[in-house]
């Protein structure tokens, strides 16, 4: 049975931002076991997105055999903190995706597009490992905020989105370093949209400390923790308040930063199995009752 890529995208896809390409990527390489991400944005004029392209490429396993059956198949998944949906992301914002992948000593290319059938050409190659996907074609009106592309935004969105997973990584003492580079012709100062390339690595990532969040009403067989930090950053002002979900966070409107001291970073995620696979598809919301919605607040306003 084939299924339409585009109208798939619409549907699973339709409320998602154009963040959610760079971490379905992100997350990819990470599950490929890379250790060196590349993000690359080049956009001539930011009004004009006929010009956005991105390359996004990774030194991780590459799309072997196995990688590329599973790539291929929708809904297929080996672990329950995956959906098996994630590509079709790129379509909701790209007419097509060009992937080249050397591993092991072979190549594989193909094109990503609604009229993906399965197919590659493969070939034996004298190179080391490296994935490369070109995004081209972009398919929307506009770019909906400046902070989408650029580099110093992307990057804290990316920390944000994985910090369960970037915390791991550095407390199992884990090498992972992404790199982010925007290119422009026409930049604009005052957006900061600006050529720019700055580096993400998991060690720069803050300690956390572990509190215990003892008896609650959600559910009386979960362990409930949160794990936080509060201290002076004069670089940068950060606001984490999240919910972890298969290595993944999902954002919890709990405080305004309007309220908070200047200069500080703030870090507050709440861990527990009690969220394992609660997320929706798109992994923006959790899919439980307003009444433990409620109750979970109260964890985060009780810290």
């Amino acid at each position: 049975m084939e299924i339409n890529i585009k109208k798939a995208a619409d549907y699973f896809f339709r409320d998602s931002s154009l963040e959610s390409v760079y971490f379905e990527a992100v997350a990819n390489s990470l599950d490929a076991h890379a250790t060196r991400i590349w993000i690359k944005l080049d956009i001539a004029d930011f009004q004009n997105v006929s010009t956005f392209n991105l390359k996004i490429s990774d030194n991780g396993d590459g799309f072997t055999d196995k990688n590329f059956q599973k790539f291929c198949s929708l809904l297929e998944t080996e672990e329950k903190t995956h959906k098996g949906l994630g590509r079709l992301v790129y379509m909701q914002y790209f007419d097509k995706v060009e992937i080249e992948s050397i591993f092991d000593k072979n190549s594989r290319y193909f094109i990503f597009n609604r009229n993906f059938k399965g197919e590659s050409d493969t070939a034996k190659v004298d190179k080391e490992n490296i994935t490369t996907l070109r995004f081209s074609g972009y398919n929307l009106h506009n770019i909906k905020q400046y902070s989408y592309v650029i580099p110093d935004q992307i990057r804290e969105s990316l920390i944000k989105y994985f910090f369960p997973r970037f915390y791991n990584y550095k407390f199992d003492k884990k090498e992972l370093e992404i790199a982010i580079e925007l290119t422009t012709q026409n930049p604009k100062a005052e957006y900061n949209f600006v050529n720019n390339s700055i580096f993400l690595n998991v060690k720069s990532i803050p300690d956390l400390l572990v509190e215990d969040c003892g008896e609650n009403s959600i559910d009386f067989f979960a362990e409930f923790k949160m794990h936080y930090s509060v201290k002076q950053n004069f670089e940068r002002e950060t606001l984490i308040t999240a919910i972890c979900v298969d290595d993944r966070t999902i954002s919890q409107e709990i405080i305004d930063k309007t309220c908070l001291p200047a200069d500080y970073e703030m870090i507050f995620l709440l861990r527990s199995d009690y969220f394992d696979g609660k997320a929706n598809i798109n992994r923006e919301t959790l899919e439980i009752d307003d009444d433990s919605k409620s109750k979970i607040k109260q964890l985060f306003l009780t810290r």
